[in-house]
């Protein structure tokens, strides 16, 4: 397995965010071939078979990744990657984390005057343990709870180039590039020193110019001077906030019940070569399961799951 294949183009285009950042690559196969379950449950995005919730790590009890030949419980695709969540214990368990990047500790590129502007945030914590209320529930060996959640805020600046038309496109002056323009008003006439008059450019496309392009903010290149001269620093913002509940009832030594419920958000905005007109990504997962285990006789285990999926994705291109 590797993460270092091509993620999912036609997912960054269409539905963007970080499911079509991620690449995993079993056994020499395609991103888009492989199925994930979390729990038992289906955990694959429908639309370009991502994962469809992406767990907090603190939250997980085991994974195992399968290739080649599996039983038939697993279904389709050439890789499986299956994951469990934790479940509370009779003694109460918290932990906490954040983990820090900024790109002011880090090494400077020998040929780079300054670091890029970089700012990492993932922050969380986990607690379990029994359910127990005075007088009430004594839930040892019983009834558990475990509670999850994590966050994340990231900048990372991006450094993009873009052309666009200058103050002598917006004024109708093509002089400089050494060609005639003809009048289409007037049948084998050009304009004088190929400027066409301020009278014949439609408000409507002065208003798209000066509305939505910018004018340039550096010197162009190419042999005329006009290429790449406009440059965009904006850097690409991404919350997300995720929780992950679950209990667990042992009724006795050989049935038990549990449920789990996990819900994402993870807006972004991805910067364009033009300011303020990137894109911006809004997701929403959720997903909840329902799970019943009896052991039958000294051969026999019967494992029964419900359970449901909403995944929504908006890549609003601006």
């Amino acid at each position: 397995a590797t993460t270092n294949g091509p993620a999912s183009s036609q997912g960054q285009q269409r539905m963007g965010g970080a499911r079509n950042q991620f690449a995993l690559n079993v056994a020499g196969q395609r991103v888009h071939y492989n199925h994930y379950s979390l729990d038992g449950m289906e955990n694959t995005d429908p639309n370009f078979n991502t994962y469809l919730f992406l767990p907090s790590i603190d939250a997980l009890q085991e994974f195992k990744v399968e290739s080649g030949l599996f039983s038939a419980e697993y279904g389709r695709a050439i890789a499986q990657v299956n994951v469990s969540t934790k479940s509370g214990q009779n003694q109460f368990h918290g932990v906490a984390f954040s983990y820090v990047r900024n790109a002011y500790f880090d090494a400077r590129n020998f040929f780079a005057p300054v670091n890029p502007p970089f700012k990492r945030n993932q922050f969380g914590g986990t607690f379990s343990g029994p359910i127990r209320i005075p007088k009430l529930i004594d839930g040892r060996n019983k009834l558990f709870f475990m509670f999850n959640y994590e966050g994340l805020r990231e900048r990372r600046a991006l450094t993009q180039t873009g052309t666009l038309p200058d103050a002598r496109f917006r004024s109708g002056n093509f002089g400089f590039l050494n060609r005639a323009i003809r009048d289409p008003l007037n049948p084998g006439q050009n304009f004088p020193n190929a400027i066409i008059p301020e009278s014949r450019i439609q408000p409507i496309s002065r208003r798209v110019l000066n509305d939505f392009f910018p004018l340039p903010n550096q010197a162009g290149g190419g042999a005329l001077g006009i290429t790449n001269n406009y440059l965009n620093d904006e850097s690409r913002r991404t919350d997300g906030d995720q929780f992950t509940t679950r209990g667990d009832w042992n009724i006795s030594s050989n049935q038990n019940f549990f449920f789990r419920f996990s819900q994402t958000k993870e807006p972004q905005y991805i910067p364009f070569a033009i300011k303020d007109q990137g894109n911006n990504v809004d997701i929403l997962g959720q997903q909840g399961v329902l799970g019943h285990t009896t052991v039958i006789g000294p051969n026999k285990v019967n494992d029964f799951k419900f359970g449901m999926n909403y995944f929504r994705s908006a890549n609003i291109q601006q």
